[in-house]
């Protein structure tokens, strides 16, 4: 469809077939099999060609601008999640070893996803498991890197410390 919105002198001189034809091509809620008169469509038409001109001047050019941040327009919190009292071992050759063998290491979440396979979303929700399922603290820095942590006594105090390189 053009950009360009048509007269109604022009519509007017139409067959209905075309008319119709043009008021399916704008995407409406609800096509037509036919128009019962000519007036009548070229006024449904034009109100069609209108109200796409209005959406197609008020939609945002580009949906680039808000994913910088985030979908909701906010950054995302960092993960940090206390440890539990006692860390379950996982089973040996299941990708949630796997998972917890690459956060031992310190991994982001990109880092996650090119080697599971899996979306951001179903990683991040996968890291989160491995603290509630298997006691492990989860710590986030600055830069994305996710590390396991656990409960160390540090002068009688507990402290969460990451484990792995650092």
């Amino acid at each position: 469809m053009t950009k360009k919105i048509v007269s109604s002198g022009a519509l007017e001189k139409m067959s209905l077939a075309e008319l119709t034809d043009i008021y399916n091509s704008t995407r409406p809620p609800k096509q037509v099999k036919r128009f019962s008169c000519i007036p009548k469509a070229v006024k449904a038409v034009l109100k069609r060609l209108y109200a796409q001109a209005r959406s197609e001047a008020d939609a945002p050019q580009s949906r680039e601008k808000k994913r910088g941040v985030g979908s909701s327009g906010r950054r995302r919190t960092p993960l940090r999640l206390k440890p539990g009292a006692a860390i379950k071992e996982s089973r040996e050759g299941s990708k949630r070893h796997a998972l917890i063998e690459m956060l031992r290491e310190g991994a982001t979440l990109e880092d996650v996803c090119a080697k599971m396979g899996w979306y951001r979303r179903l990683a991040r929700e996968h890291v989160v498991l491995v603290n509630k399922a298997q006691g492990w603290g989860i710590a986030e820095d600055d830069a994305g890197v996710i590390r396991l942590t656990r409960w160390t006594d540090v002068n009688g105090d507990k402290v969460a410390m990451p484990i792995g390189r650092a």
